[in-house]
């Protein structure tokens, strides 16, 4: 997470210049998450689309004009996402925390109406699976890749 802060903060120091200006902004939303898996039972492979869960992230954003019409946007956003698993006998619901750091290059071509294109960095800071009643933590290096690039 330190190097998630370090990264945003280098972002902005190095696109400052003597008289530019930094709009800060929060960021919040909500939505729908939901995946999809392939589980393998003793009668073979079956598709199972769990049911969608409510999710939602808040964060910081900074917009810095380059040149004109032309932005430099970085973020760093929680997010929360997941699903829930509803069978006769048992309910299983995945929820994972993630950080994000994505970096926007906007382009204005009407007056609020912008291009952007960039790249993302997240970072897994945990995940939790209930079955039933129970809770159990994921450890994230069990669980896999902690990081993603996109």
């Amino acid at each position: 997470m330190n190097k998630c802060f370090f990264i945003l903060c280098l972002l902005i120091s190095a696109s400052h210049g003597v008289y530019a200006q930094i709009d800060l902004e929060v960021r919040t939303g909500a939505g729908i998450s939901s995946n999809s898996a392939e589980v393998f039972t003793a009668t073979g492979p079956e598709d199972v689309s769990p049911d969608p869960l409510f999710s939602y992230f808040i964060g910081l954003s900074a917009r810095k004009e380059l040149v004109k019409r032309l932005y430099l946007s970085p973020e760093i956003l929680y997010s929360r996402r997941g699903n829930i698993s509803t069978e006769p006998s048992f309910t299983i619901k995945t929820v994972v925390d993630y950080l994000t750091v994505p970096v926007w290059l906007e382009y204005e071509i009407f007056d609020r109406f912008y291009i952007k294109t960039g790249a993302e960095f997240a970072y897994l800071l945990g995940q939790k699976i209930k079955f039933n009643d129970e809770t159990v933590s994921l450890d994230r290096q069990v669980s896999g890749k902690t990081t993603d690039l996109g």
